[in-house]
């Protein structure tokens, strides 16, 4: 996890021309998520010994060509990655299973608009629970957009076809065609990191984004 306001100017030279030519129509606000999430990628598989450390960070990408996911340099098929930023942090994570992150600082806006991202059914169990209903939607919140990473889902198919059956302060538990999905939830500085990792092969029992 890096602090986005932290990273000096220099960092942006740690970009591949590739990395570098996709930031030209991005805004300031995204093109420094962008730069960060590429950092954390590069850090990262430095600290895994994936690339050997005198490797230049300009020469290693984090960006696949094909469909702009997030790539691990060194992994060569072995780990998948996942990347998220909110207007301060910015995280990565890695793992042998497919995996998914999203952060998100705590937000009575994402209460207000649950209808959005939540059916009925939904709103009733975060109600009907103990949790503070802001930090229950945030959570909500970013374990569907973690989820709609790890199953390469639109963003609006997750919060309507990723259904929540179980709401807990460490893993939550939904529901997504025939399937169950488990997401861990982690609280650091006002802000909620959800993260779900999913089995190959369980994987594959789960209908495809295009269903």
């Amino acid at each position: 996890m890096l602090e986005q306001a932290y990273l000096a100017p220099s960092f942006r030279t740690a970009l591949s021309s590739f990395e570098q030519s996709l930031t030209g129509n991005f805004g300031a606000r995204r093109k420094d998520g962008f730069i960060a999430a590429r950092i954390c990628l590069k850090i990262l598989a430095y600290k895994m010994g994936l690339v050997s450390s005198d490797q230049e960070a300009g020469a290693l990408e984090t960006v696949n060509r094909k469909d702009r996911r997030p790539l691990l340099p060194g992994a060569e098929g072995r780990y998948y990655a996942s990347v998220s930023h909110d207007r301060r942090f910015t995280l990565a994570v890695a793992d042998k299973c497919p995996i998914g992150v999203d952060i998100e600082t705590v937000s009575s806006k994402l209460a207000k608009g649950g209808h959005i991202f939540m059916n009925s059914e939904e709103l009733a169990i975060i109600g009907s629970g103990r949790m503070n209903m802001t930090q229950a939607a945030t959570m909500i919140w970013t374990a569907k957009e973690a989820v709609a990473k790890v199953l390469n889902l639109h963003l609006f198919d997750a919060w309507r076809l990723v259904r929540l059956v179980k709401l807990g302060l460490s893993e939550s538990v939904f529901v997504y065609g025939n399937g169950e999905l488990t997401v861990s939830h982690l609280f650091e500085r006002e802000r909620i990191v959800s993260v779900i990792r999913v089995a190959t092969a369980s994987r594959t029992t789960l209908p495809s984004s295009r269903d």
